[in-house]
């Protein structure tokens, strides 16, 4: 896999990211060609350059107010590129502001603005798009989750708190509160991997929300619970201190519960729920809340196959599954009246996939290829029903 990613301010390069292995960088030639064809297309009539294809990969161009985002991948799709380069330039927004984006006077200016963080945001970015689900937040099933949400609850009712609250374990949200659903799909993302990145002593950050408020900074806070636990707080102008004791003296009795939530990890859901053997992973999004779980490692043995694993439900899900990626595609024809598909299945020599599609979940799950092609659709429905059947698991 390669990925070179790129932003410009009037020709002039802002940053230029690559990710793969044994990839070279791209001379400043190639980049300034890049950006004088679009530009010469820009020039022309009825000519919007957008992408193009080359022997084994494709090249993107987007316009985001005065900024140029290229980038180029061998194995992305033009979905996932796209919304690569689309969470980088409302990171950038994240960390500057609408406002500043629209009046760049100095590129080099720019660049010293830009904090460590933003690169290692892109850099992550990078780093799973091929392996991530981008416009959804990745999550747990826990036994633990309802009783820490109603805890939750409590907590953003305190006056000094926050109706903007969430509580992640290594980057996985266990909870959140309602005002943190309500935020755009995105900036949650966005918020969710930048508390991730601060260290020790950056818990306390100003932030830009690019759909909620683009040019008014909030206040991101994040205070670790106990090891592999951090709760983070959108906030005004609280003072750190308060909230750092408030958040401590709140959840001290709560701190079994919350170590009970983290050993979820990485199985993703609870120990006492089994499935069938043939079961190998699956991957289940909450269509209304925007969020999805992955387990990739059902039989809890080490295997290199695991990554594989989440590639293929990655792949089925987006290239089969995702119905408003098909109608966005060449092949949609929106004469044709829409037909509902509630379920598709996938079979090779290796594996099979199967995915049943309700009103407010999509569930997508990985067998082995000996199970019965007609048996998939009872066992894929039996294992939604194992899922959510518990009232303890807040989803």
């Amino acid at each position: 896999m390669s990925i070179y990613l790129m932003c410009l301010h009037n020709g002039t390069p802002i940053f230029n990211k690559k990710r793969g292995e044994n990839i070279e960088n791209l001379p400043f030639s190639t980049t300034a060609s890049l950006s004088s064809v679009h530009l010469f297309c820009q020039a022309q009539t009825n000519i919007d350059l957008t992408s193009t294809q080359f022997d084994d990969g494709l090249i993107l161009w987007r316009e985001y107010e005065t900024l140029l985002f290229i980038g180029i991948s061998n194995n992305l799709s033009e979905k996932v590129l796209a919304s690569l380069i689309e969470k980088a330039y409302y990171a950038m927004v994240l960390h500057v502001g609408l406002n500043e984006i629209k009046n760049i006077k100095n590129s080099d200016r720019m660049k010293r603005e830009l904090k460590s963080t933003f690169y290692q945001m892109i850099e992550k970015l990078m780093d799973f798009a091929e392996n991530d689900l981008l416009d959804y937040n990745e999550s747990i099933l826990c036994h633990e989750a309802s009783l820490i949400q109603q805890k939750l609850n409590e907590f953003c009712e305190l006056p000094i708190a926050s109706p903007f609250c969430f509580m992640l374990t290594k980057s996985r949200l266990i909870c959140a509160s309602l005002g943190f659903y309500d935020l755009h799909v995105t900036d949650r993302k966005l918020l969710i991997l930048l508390l991730t990145q601060l260290n020790v002593s950056q818990k306390d950050i100003p932030v830009f929300l690019p759909h909620k408020s683009p040019n008014i900074a909030y206040r991101l806070i994040g205070q670790s619970l106990i090891q592999g636990v951090t709760i983070g707080l959108l906030c005004g102008q609280q003072k750190y201190e308060d909230l750092e004791i408030l958040c401590q003296d709140f959840w001290q009795d709560s701190y079994e519960l919350l170590v009970k939530a983290e050993i979820s990890n990485p199985r993703n859901f609870p120990q006492t729920i089994e499935f069938d053997s043939t079961v190998l992973g699956f991957l289940l999004i909450n269509k209304h809340n925007k969020k999805y779980v992955i387990s990739k490692n059902i039989q809890q043995v080490a295997s290199k196959r695991n990554s594989h694993r989440m590639n293929i439900l990655r792949t089925f899900f987006n290239e089969a599954v995702d119905l408003d990626n098909f109608k966005n595609s060449s092949f949609y024809d929106s004469s044709i009246e829409n037909i509902t598909v509630n379920e598709h299945y996938y079979v090779s020599d290796y594996h099979k996939c199967h995915a049943i599609i309700d009103e407010n979940y999509i569930l997508c799950v990985l067998y082995l290829s000996v199970i019965p092609t007609y048996a998939m659709s009872f066992l894929t429905q039996d294992v939604l029903n194992k899922l959510l059947s518990d009232k303890s698991i807040e989803w």
